[in-house]
């Protein structure tokens, strides 16, 4: 299976993953307001299944409605947030911005359709911002400590995920992930759609430029560098700088990232059990 299928079955499968369960809420919410009888319910089967009056339903119907407001809660204050940090970037961009470098950037890769903005700051800044409008933002520091060819790799690099909109894509895994963090599972599929989005946008840069070379002294240097994250966009040093560097020294060699992690995974089967086994003893 290759690298894009992987991400891209990764991404689909938060996705499916969180609209059930938000559709599950929905669903239920129909039904205890509106009185609305509707099919695959399952947190209505599940309270069907009890007994009307007995502890467990009670106790489930309880824990449902907290499950609706918790989420409720925290899709709100992730919008929020993700709002403020994206107002806060941009105006740091108003405030620090280098315009002769900007400008020089954006005249030297004009071709690629997509804005370039540069900031002073004195440590490595490299990232793909912009949930409905993708735009790459440097730091001088880049501009000062790689040559060239190494400066082009890295904006190669943003500019992958620029065009394949993977700034709106990562919004909505750490959306759902943050929200529903009682899905165990989600966590291990986040982390495989990072890893590859970063492995893909490497082989990219690969392809264009011919070498290896310039990336893999990107990522050297960056091992011992101190690098800043941020929530608003996709950074270059963001995850996956192990598995990145294998790809450079062993590209013959298949990477194995994996989807379902051990504590999680059991996590989640663990609140499956707790559930079923709720279930069935309400029924006795």
């Amino acid at each position: 299976m290759s690298g894009t299928v992987k991400s891209k079955l990764s991404f689909l499968s938060v996705i499916v993953i969180a609209f059930f369960v938000l559709l599950q809420m929905g669903l239920y919410l129909a039904h205890q307001i509106g009185d609305i009888n509707l099919q695959w319910g399952l947190f209505q089967y599940c309270l069907t299944a009890l007994k009307k009056n007995s502890l467990q339903h009670r106790l489930l119907d309880f824990l449902f409605y907290g499950l609706i407001a918790y989420t409720t809660l925290k899709i709100l204050l992730r919008i929020i947030k993700q709002s403020y940090l994206t107002w806060k970037l941009e105006k740091r961009i108003e405030v620090q911005k280098d315009v002769r470098a900007t400008k020089r950037l954006k005249k030297k890769y004009r071709e690629w359709g997509i804005e370039i903005a540069v900031i002073r700051d004195r440590t490595f800044l490299a990232l793909a911002m912009g949930i409905f409008r993708p735009k790459i933002l440097l730091s001088t520091h880049v501009l000062d400590c790689f040559t060239e060819q190494e400066v082009e790799a890295i904006l190669l690099h943003e500019w992958h995920h620029c065009k394949n909109r993977d700034p709106l894509k990562l919004f909505l895994v750490i959306f759902f992930t943050d929200s529903m963090k009682y899905v165990p599972v989600l966590k291990g599929l986040a982390h495989h759609y990072k890893v590859w989005r970063e492995l893909l946008a490497d082989r990219f840069v690969i392809h264009r430029m011919g070498s290896a070379y310039e990336l893999g002294s990107v990522l050297l240097k960056l091992t011992g560098q101190e690098h800043r994250q941020f929530a608003a966009g996709v950074s270059f040093a963001d995850v996956a700088i192990n598995y990145r560097i294998q790809q450079m020294i062993e590209p013959s060699r298949p990477i194995r990232v994996p989807v379902l992690r051990g504590k999680p995974t059991l996590q989640s089967i663990v609140v499956v059990l707790f559930f079923m086994s709720f279930i069935l003893g309400g029924c006795a």
